[in-house]
C-alpha cells in the first residue's frame, strides 16, 4: 500500500483504490471487488470503454507466439492488455481478463520472456527489458493505445512505457505496484 500511495503522489490526475480483505494479489484474494472496482475505474475514466457484451464464450488458452512472446488473447473490441508480475504468467490474469473480456475488450496477456511458455533469461528481465518486451510485443500486433494493467513488478515496466511511449496507453491500472521509480521526464504521463 506503501507504493501505492507513492505512486498516486507521484501521478497527477491518479486515483488510489484499496481493495479490501485483499493484501498483494488482489485479483485473486477478492476478485469480486477487484474487478467491479476495475470496470468502475474503466467506466469512470476510459472514454473508450465498451458497453457490456452479449454473453459469449470466454477462452483463454495460448493464442499465439508474437515477438517471441507467449500470449493468450480472448474477444474483439478495445483492447486490454494485461501484464503478470514476478513469478506468474498470463495464466494467473484470467479472473481480470474475463471480467474486462464480459466487458466488451479484447483482452490480451504476454508470458514476459522467461515466464510462463516464453523462453527467456533465468535471471529476469529489468524493468526497462520488461517495458522494452512490452512495446515490442504491441507494436508487433499493431496495438493502438490499449488499457494497460499490471500486477506487482510490473506496474513498474508499464509506468516506463506511459513515460517513453504515451501514445500506446489509454488507461494505465496500477495493481499492487512494488515501487515508486521516479523517471528522469517524470513519472506518469497525460496519454489524452
Amino acid at each position: 500500500l506503501r507504493y501505492g500511495r507513492e505512486m498516486h503522489a507521484l501521478i497527477e490526475g491518479s486515483e488510489l483504490c484499496v481493495i479490501a480483505r485483499a493484501g498483494h494479489i488482489p485479483m485473486w484474494e477478492n476478485p469480486a471487488e477487484f474487478n467491479a472496482t476495475l470496470i468502475r475505474f474503466l467506466d469512470q475514466h476510459d472514454r473508450l470503454a465498451p458497453a457490456p457484451r452479449l454473453r459469449a464464450a470466454f477462452s483463454w488458452g495460448i493464442s499465439g507466439w508474437t515477438a517471441g512472446i507467449a500470449h493468450r488473447s480472448s474477444g474483439h473490441g478495445p483492447c486490454a492488455v494485461l501484464l503478470h508480475g514476478l513469478g506468474m504468467s498470463s495464466e494467473d490474469v484470467r479472473p481480470v481478463a474475463s471480467a474486462l473480456f464480459d466487458r466488451g475488450f479484447r483482452v490480451l496477456a504476454p508470458d514476459l520472456p522467461g515466464f510462463g511458455r516464453t523462453p527467456g533469461p533465468g535471471r529476469g528481465l529489468s524493468i526497462s527489458e520488461q517495458a522494452e518486451a512490452v512495446v515490442a510485443f504491441m507494436a508487433a500486433l499493431e496495438l493502438g493505445p490499449a488499457v494497460l494493467v499490471g500486477h506487482s513488478l510490473a506496474c513498474q515496466a508499464l509506468v516506463e512505457v506511459a513515460v517513453a511511449r504515451p501514445e500506446l496507453v489509454r488507461t494505465l491500472v496500477l495493481a499492487s505496484p512494488t515501487g515508486a521509480k521516479r523517471h528522469a521526464s517524470g513519472i506518469g504521463c497525460d496519454p489524452g
